[in-house]
Formats: structure tokens, C-alpha cells, sequence
């Protein structure tokens, strides 16, 4: 599940742009969401 997380923050800084930003923020939310719940 980090690795999730980190995926998408990679995709967030990529300086190529051929990923899209909005596809890269919902995934880093999802994975901040698998970590918070497995956190509880």
C-alpha cells in the first residue's frame, strides 16, 4: 500500500506529463486511504 502511495506521488512530480494529473491525484488519495484505514 505504500508502494501505492508512493507511485502516485512519483506521478505527481513527473516532469513528463503524458500521466494525468487528475488520475495521479485520485490514485495518491486512495492509497492514503488504504493506509489510514490500515492504520486503525
Amino acid at each position: 500500500m505504500e508502494a501505492a502511495k508512493a507511485r502516485a506521488e512519483r506521478r505527481l512530480q513527473a516532469t513528463d506529463r503524458n500521466y494525468d494529473l487528475r488520475r495521479a491525484e485520485i490514485a495518491l488519495q486512495k492509497a492514503l486511504n488504504r493506509l489510514n484505514v490500515k492504520g486503525q
